[in-house]
């Protein structure tokens, strides 16, 4: 797999309700990964990456449409055993949807639901971590200091949540489970089908 550069979650910088508030990108708060030690469980905390199979956004998404990707890398136990293959099927429910409006960006929420490999397919509740849109970001414009607006706006690919996510949307997505993600200012704003995402399991998941 490619190296490539992730966009990690946006700050807020500035007092909450200041429309000329700063906003800067700073990564989400370190936090150690499970692993897991055999191939008869995920623990909560294990963190994988999935490639979207599909773009989602503006144009061609709904709340309650499903979305698909696959499992980038195979997840490998610590006695040595395969416990996700690489290309596993993963599902996912888009939850909310809010376009582009004046300044603000566009934001999508998904909610990962199923993971699937070996005939078999499990519920899945898990977080998405970090997004990597690969060239997108530097086709739809670098991250500079601005207005919340534009600095969200410009980072197609960035985690929203929190005091932040209500500033940029407030009840536009509506109430539901899953990740917010910014989608730009265009009004064909989407994430696109190859776009990487690192998700984290909420919780404990059997699997065999």
């Amino acid at each position: 797999m490619n190296s490539k550069t992730i966009i990690p979650t946006l700050a807020l910088a500035a007092l909450v309700g200041c429309s000329s508030a700063n906003v800067q990108s700073s990564p989400a708060p370190e936090r150690a990964n499970a692993i897991p030690t055999d191939a008869t469980a995920l623990p909560a905390g294990t963190t994988f990456e999935v490639e979207m199979d599909e773009t989602v956004g503006t144009e061609n998404s709904k709340v309650g449409d499903e979305f698909r990707a696959h499992v980038d890398d195979a997840v490998v136990a610590t006695d040595g055993s395969t416990v996700i293959p690489e290309g596993a099927r993963v599902t996912g429910i888009v939850t909310g949807l809010a376009e582009a409006e004046d300044d603000n960006p566009a934001v999508i929420r998904l909610d990962f639901t199923t993971l699937g490999f070996d005939g078999r397919t499990y519920s899945l509740d898990a977080s998405i971590v970090d997004v990597d849109v690969g060239i997108w970001d530097s086709v739809r414009g670098a991250g500079k200091e601005a207005g919340i607006g534009a600095a969200a706006g410009a980072a197609l690919g960035a985690i929203i949540g929190g005091d932040l996510l209500d500033i940029l949307v407030g009840g536009a997505l509506g109430a539901g489970a899953g990740t917010a993600i910014a989608l730009g200012l265009d009004d064909d704003a989407a994430l696109p089908k190859g776009a990487n995402l690192t998700i984290r399991t909420n919780e404990r998941l059997a699997l065999r």
